[in-house]
């Protein structure tokens, strides 16, 4: 019997991890040879749900600051203000995440936290302290309307109808092939500045952005193959 039972839950396995089509942000669940089951430690949601729409809130609402600072000229204490805020918020996930082990978006473990928001935070004053801000100020603000990719990341979780879910993807791709194409443009506009000053080690801070852009890349190769698997948003 208990034989019997092993090989059913070892094909039952075997099924999840070849026809399971996660989205980008979606756990993946690998199958070992021994036929135990290797799962990402997915954090739940907070117990109370007003926590996920405090967060919802504050993430549309440096949305809403972002589409002011990219709709006016440049304001750099508008801009520092706005990125603030959005620090605060990913220092409030972070500790929803490693503390009582929360995340107010679906499928996200503890890694993810990490990986996604300390490095953005340490950019942040990586610019700041070594002053090669200036050279990214466009990457900057389109950076923060990226929060509207979280918040409804949030709203997913919640229970928002499969539209909200196939909207959230479209922009995502649509936000992040831009932030893409902006970073690179203000990588080769930095690179040439420090050339003709002949300040070569003045690049170095600018270097932050290289994990960035792979990041970035590896997010929309991730969304265009599983628009290629399922066929749709």
């Amino acid at each position: 019997f208990w034989v019997s039972a092993r090989r059913e839950r070892k094909l039952l396995l075997a099924m999840v991890a070849v026809y399971w089509k996660p989205s980008p942000q979606d756990a993946r669940e690998a199958v070992r040879s021994d036929g135990s089951s290797s799962k990402r430690q997915e954090l739940p949601s907070p117990p109370l749900s007003g926590i996920m729409w405090i967060l919802l809130a504050a993430y549309f609402g440096v949305f809403l600051e972002g589409v002011r600072v990219c709709s006016q000229p440049l304001d750099v204490q508008e801009l520092f203000h706005t990125y603030y805020h959005l620090v605060a918020i990913y220092m409030v996930e972070v500790a929803l995440a490693v503390g009582p082990g929360w995340c107010c978006m679906r499928g996200w473990t503890c890694s993810d936290i990490l990986i996604h928001h300390i490095p953005f935070c340490i950019a942040i004053a990586i610019g700041q302290i070594s002053g090669c801000w200036p050279l990214w100020t466009d990457a900057m603000r389109i950076s923060l309307l990226t929060a509207a990719n979280e918040g409804l990341l949030i709203a997913v979780a919640l229970g928002a109808p499969e539209w909200v879910a196939k909207m959230r993807r479209l922009y995502g791709f649509s936000i992040v092939l831009l932030l893409l194409v902006v970073e690179l443009r203000c990588y080769i506009i930095a690179w040439g500045f420090h050339w003709k000053r002949g300040e070569l080690l003045s690049a170095l801070p600018d270097q932050w952005i290289l994990p960035a852009l792979y990041y970035h890349a590896a997010l929309l190769r991730s969304y265009l193959k599983r628009w290629k698997r399922t066929g749709t948003l």
